[in-house]
């Protein structure tokens, strides 16, 4: 008499079924979009370089900063495809009226489009100031507040808390209202990283912010992020591949790849499919990172008209005409300028 043996199949074993063929599909990796955010000298390309396990991110020496653009990296690891987005300091804390933030602002919706499935706020531990709040409010403000569902709070240079003879706890318990009302509004989703400890202790690290990712994209239904913002991006994105083909060849094309995939069954069909839709994003990404001006051009004008980038734009300052500057300076300045004080 035989006994059926029941197969359980591990963690990081994800399928998806088949409905016509009835046969499960395995995917051997899951694509995970994280963006790092927080201001300059906080560690993000430090803790992007211990996520990714190896030296891929600039980062910042001899207090120079080095991340000025938006950094990509790609790695295969605990059977997920991680895409990690490493974002300048200078992202929510510039006018976007500017020509380089305006730039860096519309890469970082194209590169993470269709959306991240998390947001990691970097904040340095030891040195928080007023300006990590500032950021983290015109953070929330430009994405509307259901961002924080998929936002983390990423502390890092943990090892200098020793120098004020603090715990996480007690560190987390001592803080002022502000602080702890941020943590509390993403439901103290914190982890910590140490980038300068050992190859184990990062190991476990990265772990552990695995775990916590996974924990917070099963509450949100294993739906990534979105909002108009990426939503007008994707449109863009999308209209621009399609003006790029001749709607005859695009037809001809789809035709003769569907004859072709007829013959080898529905299973080859529905991974072909995935297959060439990855392949026109990851092209339209790598576009994108190489600074292609007509995509970045598209993308802006697409989201620049939103209300929730006008957080983002500082207050002009009047000119002030010579005649009504103190009697002081108006021996130093030339009288045909006018001046901004």
């Amino acid at each position: 008499m035989s006994a059926e043996v029941m197969f359980l199949p591990p963690k990081n074993f994800q399928v998806d079924f088949n409905p016509i063929t009835k046969i499960s599909v395995r995917q051997i990796e899951i694509e995970r979009r994280i963006i790092l955010l927080g201001r300059s000298s906080a560690g993000k390309s430090a803790t992007a370089n211990t996520i990714f396990g190896r030296h891929t991110f600039l980062e910042s020496k001899w207090g120079r900063f080095q991340t000025t653009q938006c950094q990509r990296g790609i790695v295969s690891r605990f059977g997920m495809r991680l895409e990690i987005l490493d974002t300048p300091g200078f992202l929510l804390d510039s006018d976007i009226s500017e020509p380089k933030t305006r730039r860096e602002f519309a890469k970082c919706i194209g590169i993470s489009s269709p959306g991240p499935h998390v947001f990691a706020f970097v904040f340095p531990a030891a040195h928080m100031h007023k300006c990590d709040l500032e950021i983290f409010q015109r953070f929330v403000s430009v994405f509307g507040e259901d961002v924080l569902n998929y936002t983390m709070i990423l502390f890092t240079k943990i090892d200098e808390l020793d120098h004020f003879s603090l715990t996480k706890q007690s560190f987390i318990l001592s803080a002022p209202d502000e602080w702890k009302s941020i943590m509390k509004s993403c439901n103290y989703r914190c982890t910590w990283f140490q980038n300068r400890a050992n190859p184990l202790e990062k190991e476990l690290m990265v772990r552990t912010f695995i775990d916590m990712m996974e924990i917070t994209i099963n509450k949100n239904m294993g739906r990534h992020f979105t909002n108009d913002l990426y939503w007008e991006a994707e449109k863009a994105l999308v209209m621009r591949n399609l003006a790029n083909v001749d709607h005859d060849k695009r037809v001809e094309k789809l035709t003769r790849r569907l004859r072709i995939n007829l013959d080898a069954g529905p299973l080859t069909r529905f991974g072909e499919l995935r297959k060439s839709t990855a392949t026109k994003r990851e092209r339209m990404r790598r576009e994108i990172e190489s600074d292609n001006v007509q995509v970045i051009d598209r993308i802006w004008n697409a989201i620049k008209t939103f209300d929730c980038l006008k957080i983002l734009k500082r207050p002009k300052r009047p000119y002030i005409p010579k005649q009504t500057l103190p009697k002081i300076y108006r021996r130093t300045l030339k009288p045909s300028k006018v001046y901004r004080l």
